[in-house]
């Protein structure tokens, strides 16, 4: 489905670094979801294949973008927020 999409984008430097910045929402996203779920931020980072502190940058990220907390961080399991909720 993602490459029927980005087939019909135009192709050049600029729409490059906007697909690339795609991508990259798109990443943070699924370990959102998949954090969410998980027993642990660190669980859901070995399951994708990246170290922790890249899951925890991501999330970061991903709450900037969104000007929102998405993950409760109180104890070792992260819970989602009321506002994470609605997108896991």
């Amino acid at each position: 489905m993602l490459s029927g999409l980005c087939g019909s984008l135009q192709t050049g430097p600029r729409s490059r670094s906007v697909h690339e910045a795609a991508m990259k929402a798109l990443q943070d996203l699924r370990l959102f979801v998949h954090a969410a779920r998980a027993p642990s931020l660190s669980a859901a980072a070995r399951d994708l294949d990246i170290s922790p502190a890249a899951a925890s940058m991501a999330i970061k990220r991903l709450e900037t973008e969104l000007d929102v907390h998405l993950l409760a961080r109180y104890d070792a399991q992260p819970a989602p927020h009321r506002r994470g909720r609605a997108v896991s």
